[in-house]
């Protein structure tokens, strides 16, 4: 393959100096977030009199040529591939992310960190790459991956995958749509699906409230029909707030110090943005 998607060193989820443990698709509407909230409380907000969305990526894309470059190549590689290449795409990725693990390893002395984010920008844009995703996740059993998404619709194609701990990513706009989706695929009960939300402040108790009530009583009249129940009660998530954007840990290497998202069964995560 002449090609090959463009690996990006986060300064946040890299676990050593120059790790490229990630890579970025374009955000947004017109990118791969089909999932995208553009309400006033959302992740692609456009507020009146502003240049960029509520997206930090957006800022980053008008501020850096060179990362708007990288997104859009990625893009276009993913999108124009059939899922047979798509596959051959990521599966070449995560090996090259392999190799560097052993290379630093083979150079340093210290341990492999087989840890990989998927999507430090951009999402899941339709089913054949979710499909792709999976399978070539699938493909790599020794790494770690972790994930935040907003397409809701596509989470069957990745939520069994034994080595990913997947977030479904919740705001003000589309708590409703997430939670349904959580309960949907049996949250509660599954370690490596986990819930983070999205706000300036943490005020998920009281926007959870109304679908916690819906998923309430829907449990019960599943109880009463002995028909389908997934869950007995629906616990509301208690969320952690993230020590890097709460000033307790430093940005830098911050994901490898803090590792909540990266382990299953840690918990549910407040972002404060």
């Amino acid at each position: 393959m002449s090609e090959a998607l463009k690996p990006t060193c986060d300064r946040k989820t890299k676990f050593w100096q120059n790790q490229k443990n990630t890579f970025g698709l374009l955000p947004g509407k017109d990118g791969t977030c089909p999932g995208c909230t553009t309400g006033p409380k959302g992740c692609w907000h456009l507020a009146p009199g502003r240049r960029t969305h509520t997206c930090y990526v957006d800022a980053l894309m008008q501020c850096y040529t060179g990362i708007r470059g990288v997104l859009e190549h990625n893009t276009r590689l993913l999108r124009e591939a059939d899922i047979a290449a798509k596959i051959r795409l990521l599966d070449a990725e995560f090996a090259r992310f392999e190799a560097d693990e052993a290379k630093h390893h083979a150079a340093t002395g210290e341990p492999e960190r087989l840890i990989y984010r998927i999507h430090w920008s951009g999402d899941m844009f339709d089913a054949d790459y979710a499909k792709a995703l999976g399978m070539a996740m699938t493909k790599h059993p020794r790494i770690g991956f972790w994930s935040y998404t907003r397409s809701f619709d596509l989470l069957e194609h990745v939520v069994t995958v034994p080595n990913l701990v997947q977030y479904l990513s919740l705001d003000p706009e589309n708590v409703d749509q997430g939670l349904l989706a959580y309960e949907r695929f049996n949250g509660p009960d599954n370690p490596r699906l986990q819930l983070c939300y999205m706000s300036p402040y943490d005020d998920s108790a009281d926007v959870m409230e109304p679908t916690a009530l819906k998923i309430e009583a829907r449990t019960r009249i599943r109880s009463m029909l002995n028909s389908g129940v997934v869950q007995n009660a629906w616990n509301k998530p208690t969320l952690t707030a993230c020590p890097v954007d709460t000033g307790k840990l430093e940005l830098e290497l911050g994901c490898s110090k803090c590792r909540r998202c990266l382990t299953a069964g840690a918990g549910d995560v407040w972002f404060k943005c």
